[in-house]
């Protein structure tokens, strides 16, 4: 018998017994509040180009215009793919898929228990995805540091 048939044999074998596990990362129970003081603390991993695109797109929310221009519009699918790119990395380096966390996030909202951390810091987070996702919200904030910029500049 050739070396190539063994191996063969070998992995048919391998394969009746069962299939062997592969090796995860485990993921961290208390992930909810992680990714709350990951967004809260956006330096640590290089929110230097949100930054960036911040400064970019800010110009175009300056003003009291009741409707926002198409570049806002714009600007906010920019930003939405910027944060899901991190926060895709952060749950990924903790184990975690973005299904498997939005699932967790779900279960946590759905207890009663108001006085577990997780609970609590479940309710901070959909908060901040909220503002953050929600245009309008976003605008809106978006708007006021634009404003205040100019009054400050202006000063």
């Amino acid at each position: 018998m050739n070396n190539f048939q063994r191996l063969l044999d070998s992995a048919r074998e391998d394969v009746a017994r069962g299939t062997k596990p592969v090796a995860r990362r485990p993921r961290t129970p208390d992930v909810i509040e992680k990714v709350l003081m990951y967004l809260l603390e956006l330096d640590e991993d290089g929110f230097g180009d949100l930054f960036a695109f911040e400064q970019r797109v800010i110009p175009f929310f300056e003003g009291s215009a009741t409707e926002y221009r198409l570049e806002c519009t714009q600007a906010h699918d920019e930003f939405q793919a910027l944060v899901e790119t991190k926060l895709e990395r952060f749950l990924t380096k903790e184990g975690w898929t973005p299904t498997e966390f939005y699932d967790h996030l779900r279960a946590e909202l759905s207890t009663m228990d108001s006085l577990r951390s997780e609970h609590e810091h479940a309710e901070d987070l959909v908060r901040m995805i909220h503002d953050a996702f929600d245009f309008d919200s976003w605008a809106q904030s978006m708007r006021w540091s634009a404003n205040g910029l100019a009054r400050f500049d202006r000063k």
